[in-house]
Formats: structure tokens, C-alpha cells, sequence
């Protein structure tokens, strides 16, 4: 009994190990490449950072374009501006910004998984459909936090982007791993 205590808590300690070193590899990749309100040419490695933010530019535009489809194919006008608002015309819509684009809940997914006992085509599986799981919310989400901002203004800030969205994210990717670990675990 004593030496099953023993080796579940190695296993505990190792895990969290693992996952401080994992945010920590994060903290250290935004340091090198730069926070986004630090202009480019005043960061560590510029060159880096330059690409870092192509990316997330790209990135930003594709959630923001495959959001606007959502919104338009729900019946609602709206209106990108600058590739970094979308809005529904008549409201104040949402600006994206390129650190909400979920790159930090992808590499922690990933890293998760990994550090998982998996297969590694389960792995890669997991990785990839975890990814595309995250965009999909992205796009979802900015969707509707555009519609909160039509029907329900008041719950805009606080309730929506700082809690609800966020919980249904990350239920669903923790839902998604549990469900990995119980399929593989037969």
C-alpha cells in the first residue's frame, strides 16, 4: 500500500513538474518573440518576432473572414474593418487582437498530449484535432460574442469573453482529453 502511495505520488509530482515546464517553455517563447503592443523593431529578435506576427496576422484573418461567413449566413449584415474588427452594423462589434487567437491554449493542448500516455498516432491525432477543435471555437466565439453585443449588450465584457466563452473551451478540450485517455486506455 505504502509503496503504491509512493509511486502515485512520483507520478503527481512528475506530472506537475511537466506542467510548470510547460508554461514556463511559453513564457519564454512570448519573451523571445515579443508582446504585441511592443513594436517589432524594439523586440529581442526582430526578424523572429516579425514572422511571429505574420502568423498571428494571418491567423486573425482567417477567424475573422470565416466569422463574418457565420454571421452573414445567419442573416446578419456586418462589417470588417481594418482585418480586425467584425461588427454587425449598428454595434460596436469585436476587435480581435493577435494574443487571443488561442496559440497559447493550442501549444499547452499540445504539449498536454504529449506529455500524455499515448500512442503517438493517437498523439498526432489528438494534436490535430485538438487545433482545429480551438479554431472552430475561435470562430464561434467571435461569432457570438458579435450576437451578445446585438441581443444582450450588458453581458458583453465580464460574463461572455472573460468566463462563459472561456469555459466552453476549455470543457470541451478537457472533454476531448478524457475521452482520448479513456479510448486508449482500453
Amino acid at each position: 500500500m505504502a509503496n503504491e502511495k509512493t509511486t502515485t505520488t512520483k507520478k503527481l509530482g512528475s506530472l506537475f513538474v511537466k506542467l510548470v515546464l510547460i508554461w514556463l517553455s511559453w513564457k519564454v517563447f512570448i519573451w523571445i518573440a515579443g508582446e504585441e503592443s511592443t513594436p517589432v523593431e524594439d523586440r529581442m529578435f526582430p526578424a523572429f518576432s516579425a514572422y511571429w506576427e505574420q502568423l498571428n496576422d494571418w491567423l486573425r484573418i482567417v477567424i475573422l473572414h470565416a466569422a463574418n461567413w457565420l454571421l452573414h449566413m445567419l442573416g446578419y449584415e456586418t462589417v470588417l474593418e481594418h482585418n480586425y474588427v467584425l461588427r454587425v452594423l449598428g454595434h460596436r462589434g469585436i476587435a480581435l487582437g493577435n494574443y487571443c487567437l488561442g496559440f497559447q491554449l493550442m501549444y499547452y493542448f499540445i504539449m498536454l498530449v504529449m506529455i500524455s500516455d499515448l500512442s503517438w498516432p493517437i498523439k498526432v491525432f489528438a494534436s490535430i484535432t485538438g487545433v482545429v477543435l480551438i479554431q472552430v471555437m475561435n470562430i464561434l466565439r467571435v461569432a457570438g460574442l458579435n450576437l451578445i453585443d446585438v441581443h444582450y449588450n450588458q453581458y458583453m465584457v465580464t460574463l461572455s469573453h472573460d468566463y462563459i466563452f472561456n469555459f466552453l473551451v476549455f470543457g470541451l478540450l478537457l472533454l476531448f482529453y478524457y475521452w482520448l485517455l479513456k479510448m486508449s486506455s482500453r
